[in-house]
């Protein structure tokens, strides 16, 4: 299969006029080298669960909260990455909504097949 189409989101937007937002909601603190891994995190989580239309991710910073934002292109890709969020946080009843821990991020790596050991996000 081929590999899904990352952009960034005003490219995505420029795009896509109608996209699939799954947003992660930043719990705590976390440095701007966090957000980058946290980042890379996600998209390779994104490739293995074969999503097979477009997608971006980004950091959005409000007043009220930092989020993560995945856009999708397909709808059936953006409910197959709230499923697995879902799987790893079953306390979550928000649709396409999830709270970012520690939890999350350590779920994150080892789907992204990182060692805790070689460096901490």
């Amino acid at each position: 299969m081929a590999s899904a189409l990352h952009l960034d989101l005003v490219t995505f937007g420029q795009l896509h006029s109608q996209g699939h937002l799954v947003a992660g909601v930043v719990e705590g603190s976390f440095a701007a080298s966090d957000f980058a891994a946290l980042r890379r995190h996600l998209r390779r989580l994104i490739e293995s669960l074969d999503v097979e239309g477009a997608y971006a991710t980004g950091l959005v910073r409000t007043a009220e909260s930092t989020e993560i934002h995945c856009l999708f292109e397909k709808i059936e890709d953006a409910d197959r990455l709230d499923a697995w969020m879902k799987a790893q946080l079953p306390e979550t009843t928000d649709r396409r909504r999830f709270t970012i821990d520690d939890a999350l991020k350590q779920a994150l790596r080892s789907a992204a097949g990182i060692s805790t050991s070689r460096r901490r996000v």
